[in-house]
């Protein structure tokens, strides 16, 4: 008699696929979701892919819509301000704090990370190795915290690095922003890293936010509404 998986490790392995899909866009924000489709992709009941859903709508990255279903959550001008905010408030700390605890063994793993983002070619590449070196600058901050949140920023971005922009013509003036973070952070100066990190963000900010406007991604009404809820 074949023994069938308890209910908890389906909904575990389903959202762990879903929500691989979601962040790789293989399944693209605003999509709807085919429940009926996933019934039978993972050959499971309505059970445990509902209990999957529901924690990828407690994430943010679905929507539940009543009496219409599921869809994968868009992508809007807000949601990638709030992000950026949050990367913005962590990164420059986060530096400052490593330049006072890193090791030799960190930083030696920080010049490797830049060793490979260098010569990387694809988005995706460059995207890795960028999430990667500043993780390990957060973790060197020693607040596991700050670490687990700067990964999450970079998680969360990489589905708009797939789909809207890429960062390749910034790659030069990145890696020198990247050695000059090293440097910094090998002298233990926090605030001369702190202003590194600070800057760095800023421009690649600015950078993202202008190609989306350009692309047409968002409207102009969603960008005014932003800039009036800012201003108040």
């Amino acid at each position: 008699m074949e023994t069938r998986a308890p209910l908890e490790s389906l909904s575990d392995a389903i959202y762990g696929v879903l929500r691989a899909d979601i962040m790789q866009c293989r399944l693209r924000p605003g999509a709807t979701i085919d429940t009926n489709e996933l019934t039978e992709r993972f050959n499971v009941s309505k059970t445990p892919l509902r209990d999957a859903l529901k924690r990828l709508s407690i994430e943010g990255l679905v929507d539940i819509l009543p009496r219409s279903g599921y869809r994968v959550k868009p992508i809007t001008f807000r949601v990638i301000h709030e992000i950026l905010d949050l990367r913005a408030a962590l990164g420059p700390h986060a530096a400052f704090m490593a330049a006072r605890y890193i090791t030799p063994a960190e930083l030696e793993e920080l010049r490797a990370i830049l060793g490979d983002y260098l010569p990387a070619s694809g988005q995706g590449e460059l995207q890795s190795a960028a999430r990667r070196f500043h993780v390990a600058v957060a973790r060197a901050s020693r607040n596991a915290r700050i670490a687990a949140l700067t990964d999450s920023c970079f998680e969360e971005l990489e589905r708009v690095m797939r789909l809207t922009v890429d960062f390749s013509p910034r790659k030069d003036e990145d890696s020198r922003d990247h050695i000059l973070l090293i440097d910094a952070l090998t002298e233990g100066d926090g605030e001369t890293a702190a202003e590194i990190e600070r800057s760095h963000i800023a421009k690649a900010r600015a950078f993202l936010l202008e190609t989306l406007i350009v692309k047409g991604h968002f409207s102009d009404s969603e960008i005014s509404d932003l800039g009036r809820t800012r201003a108040i």
